[in-house]
């Protein structure tokens, strides 16, 4: 859903810049530690928790199910306990503390993108530059006039399925994995089609 907040161009230089600032954490803990890594670094990772970082702020009450532990927290849970992990290993200087690193600097790249407006808009119009790809959903304009002067602002449509019912969306899913689609009322059957839509 972080790429549904982006376009698909946008999101992609998103997730390569948050790798680029993984390479770049890493390297800063090698140069400062004068340690010496072995091994390269590859960046996808710290791309992975640039998402993450981002995820838990658009979204930071949703459920999320780990396959192992299998246990169930919040988003924000979930990228606090990894970040906080992240944070012991690199100052332990524990074996993968370069990678740890790495995972940081794509954190701190991903909330410094989201988070920074001018940073956020300069991402978005660099991902519209050329020939994008397919819109996620219509744009709808606001223009406001203040003393001669027009401003414009652009929205999406926000879903309408809201926190509640995003429960009972995977109550339902989970329903159907244990009894199957049969088992499901005409209610749960609606709000399914509903959420499906979004």
């Amino acid at each position: 859903f972080v790429e549904q907040q982006l376009r698909s161009r946008a999101f992609l230089l998103f997730y390569l810049l948050c790798g680029v600032a993984g390479a770049l954490g890493y390297a800063t803990l090698v140069s400062a530690s004068n340690a010496y890594q072995d091994g390269g670094v590859v960046g996808a990772s710290a791309g992975i928790f640039g998402i993450l970082v981002v995820a838990a702020m658009i979204a930071p009450d949703m459920r999320v199910q780990l396959l192992f532990p299998p246990v169930t927290l919040t988003m924000r849970l979930l990228a606090i306990l990894v970040l906080a992990y992240g944070v012991f290993v690199v100052l332990v200087g524990g074996d993968n503390a370069g990678g740890e690193a790495g995972h940081l600097g794509g954190a701190l790249a991903g909330f410094l993108l989201w988070k920074i407006p001018v940073l956020r808009g300069l991402l978005g119009r660099l991902g519209r530059s050329g020939q994008g790809g397919p819109k996620k959903g219509p744009a709808f304009q606001i223009r406001i006039a203040k003393r001669g002067k027009v401003y414009q602002k652009k929205l999406r449509p926000q879903s309408t399925i809201t926190g509640l019912e995003s429960s009972e969306v995977d109550r339902i899913l989970d329903k159907i994995n244990e009894h199957g689609l049969q088992s499901l009322t005409g209610e749960e059957r609606e709000l399914l089609a509903r959420a499906g839509k979004k």
